[in-house]
C-alpha cells in the first residue's frame, strides 16, 4: 500500500482508534484510486485494533460505499467490500441498498441474493428498491423463477415499486415465459399508473398460449373508453390467440364487440 519505510513508522504509532479512523478516511478522499486497493488501504489501517474494537463506524463504511459501490468497481472489488464491511459494520438499509445496486449493475444474482439475505442482521426489512434491483439482476441471469419467488415475497409485504418499475419487472418475466404467474402482480398493482407497453406485453404474451388466453381477454375489460379506442393492437393479439386455441366463436363474439365498441379492428383481425 505503501513504502515500507512509511508502513512501518505508521505500524509503531500506535494512534487512538478515533485518530486511526480520521487518518483512514482522510485517505479514502485520494482521488482515482482503485477499490480494491482503498478496501486494502482500510484492512492495514486498522488492522492493529484489538478484536474488541474490530468494527467500523458508520461513516467510514459511507465513504468506502461511496467510493466502491457509487463508482465502476469489478466483480472482485464488489466481493471484497461486501466480505469486509459484512462482519465489520452495522449496515443500514441505504447501504444495503447501494450493496444491491451495484451487484445488479454487474450481473451478480448470486451476491444480490446474498446481500439480501442478511437484511434481518441487521435488523433491516427489504424495500421496493431492495426488491427491483434483486429482481432485475436475477432476470438478467434468467432465473426467472427466482424473481418471481422474490416477486412473491415482495407483493407479501406490500412493498412495492413505481409503476414504471412494475412495468419493467413485467416485461421482464414475461420474457422469462411466466405470464400466467405475472398477471397476479398485474392484478395487485391495476390500479396504480402501469405503462401501457408492458400491460400490451402482458397480454401479447397470455395470448400466445392456449390455456391463458381467455386471461389475456379478460384484461382487456380493464382498459377505459379512453384507452380502449388506441388499444388496436392487444386487442387484436387476442382475436389472434382466440383463433389460434380453436375458440372461433368467441373470437367472433370479441370481433363483433370490436365493430361495436371499439377499437375498430384493423386488417391483421381479417386475416
Amino acid at each position: 500500500m505503501c513504502c515500507p519505510f512509511l508502513e512501518s513508522k505508521l505500524n509503531s504509532t500506535h494512534l487512538p482508534r478515533p485518530w486511526q479512523e480520521k487518518f483512514v478516511f482522510q485517505g479514502l478522499q485520494t482521488p482515482h484510486i482503485l477499490g480494491e486497493n482503498l478496501i486494502k488501504f482500510v484492512q492495514w489501517a486498522l488492522s492493529g485494533c484489538s478484536k474488541s474494537s474490530d468494527y467500523i463506524s458508520s461513516f467510514l463504511v459511507e465513504a468506502l460505499d461511496q467510493d466502491v459501490c457509487e463508482g465502476n468497481p469489478t466483480k472482485k472489488e464488489a466481493y471484497m467490500f461486501w466480505d469486509f464491511v459484512r462482519n465489520k459494520a452495522g449496515l443500514d438499509d441505504g447501504i444495503l441498498n447501494d450493496l444491491l445496486e451495484m451487484f445488479s449493475r454487474l450481473g451478480e444474482g448470486q451476491g444480490a441474493l446474498l446481500v439480501l439475505d442478511e437484511f434481518d442482521r441487521y435488523y433491516s426489512v427489504p424495500d421496493a428498491r431492495s426488491y427491483y434491483f434483486t429482481i432485475d439482476v436475477l432476470c438478467n441471469c434468467r432465473s426467472y423463477d427466482l424473481a418471481w419467488s422474490m416477486c412473491e415475497e415482495m407483493l407479501g409485504l406490500g412493498t412495492l415499486p413505481e409503476g414504471e418499475e412494475v412495468g419493467s419487472i413485467i416485461s421482464w418475466l414475461c420474457r422469462g415465459k411466466l405470464a400466467k404467474s405475472v398477471r397476479a402482480l398485474y392484478s395487485a398493482l391495476k390500479e396504480e399508473l402501469l405503462p401501457p407497453s408492458a400491460i400490451s406485453f402482458l397480454i401479447t404474451s397470455l395470448s400466445l398460449e392456449h390455456e391463458t388466453v381467455k386471461l389475456a381477454r379478460k384484461m382487456l375489460g380493464d382498459f377505459n373508453e379512453g384507452a380502449r379506442r388506441y388499444a388496436i393492437k392487444p386487442f387484436s393479439v387476442v382475436i389472434s390467440g382466440l383463433c389460434w386455441s380453436k375458440d372461433l366463436d368467441g373470437a367472433k363474439k370479441f370481433l363483433h364487440e370490436m365493430i361495436e365498441f371499439g377499437p375498430p379492428p384493423g386488417n391483421v383481425v381479417f386475416n
